[in-house]
């Protein structure tokens, strides 16, 4: 899914001098949900750190993705210009934006998907540095 989702993303990456480095989780991971609202999650997570970084030209996005019991986490991490810690909260608030373009949705959208599949996302940012958001979704139980 994440594979997919990057690629749709990559002439964009280039483009906008982002490189991306994924790390996969060891073991295959299933996400439990619908496929669609969850490529969604993703993509605005992806979308936004692209984003954050087209002011400073280029940068770099890392994805992680691991089991921790039954659920999968993913960060999304870039090297943006981070946000103030009393505007972390807001980020996730509708028509909440920093950038001049966009409508403040995408990571709104996000966080209410993952609610809705019985996970979350956390943001921890630093000015300067980026920031990284932390996903968990539940997983499909491991098959022997």
């Amino acid at each position: 899914l994440l594979k997919r989702i990057t690629g749709l993303f990559s002439d964009y990456m280039r483009i906008s001098e982002v490189q991306l480095l994924y790390s996969p989780a060891k073991m295959p991971i299933t996400l439990l949900g619908d496929p669609h609202q969850i490529e969604h999650l993703f993509a605005n997570l992806l979308l936004n750190a692209i984003q954050a970084m087209s002011a400073k030209s280029g940068g770099m996005i890392e994805i992680r993705v691991k089991r921790n019991g039954r659920k999968a986490v993913v960060e999304v991490r870039d090297s943006g210009p981070g946000v103030k810690e009393e505007n972390l909260d807001k980020m996730f608030e509708p028509f909440v934006g920093f950038r001049h373009e966009g409508f403040g949705l995408g990571l709104f959208s996000a966080r209410r998907i993952a609610n809705e599949h019985g996970g979350d996302i956390k943001v921890a940012s630093t000015v300067g540095v980026g920031s990284t958001f932390t996903v968990s979704l539940q997983a499909a139980p491991i098959e022997p």
